[in-house]
């Protein structure tokens, strides 16, 4: 029996699992058990808990698929609720070691209830802007960028024209990705506001992506102009990215969903 809680950012959903109490090393098999939404939990992906001589605490992240990734933006948010909830750290600013390098997080208090998480996702690198690529006769503009993890954005005039399943797994698998990346569509509102949505890398459809909304603010600043804070609108709510001498906050809720024991 394997010992687990649930979280959500913005409808992007995760099982967190606390490897410093429970020795079990088959992650990748478990994470596509436990995150099947049909015979097992049912989760975007999967956290693990282990301690890090890099950082205060590391965090280990498997896509649903059950393939290993770099990073993940808000599963580092739910993480960093996990950890300072079940009093792992009670410091407030504390560090996390991840594949995608080594992440800043501060927790945000409303009335001694952790309900916000802000973290640094540290200075983004940028592969190109506007490679065109065609897709079944379409020539669409791609900008890809690494900020944790490997993220592709798409500017389109109309979010709800686009075929996200056909087009995001298409881009997804290009062979200029020999490692596959993460897709985002985004549409301008303002300068200061931006809708997205995001095909990711090992799970398909995601109500809502940190690193993608990240990803998305920095490309849309560049090719647009629009300001280096601004409002990210995802199907699973809102997040907040701002840009600081050249480092990427990602702000926005984190929500407890369930706790139980999964028979594995």
């Amino acid at each position: 029996m394997i010992e687990f809680e649930k979280f959500h950012g913005t409808g992007n959903d995760f099982i967190i699992i606390n490897g410093l109490t429970q020795n079990f090393y088959k992650y990748s098999s478990l994470a596509k058990s436990i995150c099947d939404r049909n015979y097992g939990v049912g989760a975007d992906g999967m956290l693990i808990v282990e301690s890090s001589n890099k950082a205060e605490i590391k965090m280990i992240f498997y896509n649903a698929d059950g393939s290993e990734a770099p990073m993940c933006g808000n599963g580092l948010r739910c993480f960093s609720k996990f950890i300072y909830d079940n009093e792992i750290i009670r410091d407030k600013k504390f560090t996390v070691e991840t594949l995608g390098g080594v992440m800043e997080v501060e927790i945000k208090l409303i009335h001694n209830t952790l309900k916000h998480v802000k973290i640094n996702l540290g200075n983004p690198k940028i592969n190109f802007i506007n490679k065109e690529v065609e897709i079944d006769n379409i020539i669409y503009k791609i900008s890809t960028l690494f900020i944790g993890t490997i993220h592709t954005v798409i500017k389109v005039e109309n979010l709800e024209k686009i075929p996200l399943e056909d087009i995001g797994n298409k881009i997804e698998n290009l062979n200029i990705f020999p490692k596959k990346t993460n897709v985002n569509f985004y549409e301008v509102i303002d300068e200061n506001n931006l809708k997205v949505i995001t095909w990711e890398r090992g799970v398909g459809k995601t109500l809502s992506c940190g690193t993608g909304a990240a990803a998305t603010a920095i490309i849309s600043s560049i090719l647009n102009n629009t300001n280096t804070k601004v409002n990210i609108h995802m199907i699973g709510g809102e997040l907040e990215v701002e840009v600081i001498d050249n480092s990427v906050y990602l702000t926005g809720p984190v929500d407890f969903i369930c706790k139980g024991y999964f028979n594995y």
